[in-house]
């Protein structure tokens, strides 16, 4: 193991030979021009996939021996999307109905937001139907302000 005190990494003098090859083999630009000095930067979209190759590519840009170099032969960069939103929109109230869901809906008396779970039952045009411990509830689409999943929860014994 190296130490480089200047910058305060840590290197292992052992790289693994595949991960070289597999680094060589994402970042040749072998495309049968041999004008070393014509070198063109791929263009890349506004897609997750094109995101992580242009991190990739600019970490492997300055070449062998450079501290992007050593991250992207030693890591593995990971772009994720945030996931699903827990909020039901248009044709998943049919793929939900039956599932426990929390709508929020204004009430006008009380001037404030209620929170009410209960089973999803049907939503049409004009209504949301909930049951809520054996009772249809029926809201007004224009006073409910959303109707989602609830939060997962733990089953006992599962860590």
């Amino acid at each position: 193991i190296e130490y480089d005190d200047e910058i305060g990494i840590e290197y292992d003098d052992e790289i693994d030979a595949d991960a070289i090859k597999e680094f060589e083999q994402d970042f040749s630009s072998d495309d049968g021009d041999d004008d070393d000095d014509a070198k063109k930067k791929p263009s890349f979209g506004s897609d997750v996939v094109s995101i992580a190759r242009a991190i990739n590519y600019a970490l492997g840009e300055e070449g062998e021996g450079s501290i992007g170099n050593n991250i992207a032969v030693h890591h593995e960069i990971e772009v994720t999307t945030p996931g699903a939103s827990d909020e039901l929109h248009g044709i998943m109230f049919e793929s939900y109905k039956g599932f426990n869901v929390i709508v929020e809906a204004y009430d006008k008396k009380k001037d404030k937001v209620q929170q009410i779970e209960g089973k999803l039952v049907e939503r049409n045009d004009e209504k949301t139907i909930v049951n809520v411990k054996g009772r249809m509830r029926k809201f007004k689409n224009d006073i409910v302000q959303c109707v989602r999943l609830p939060k997962a929860k733990r089953e006992k014994g599962v860590k």
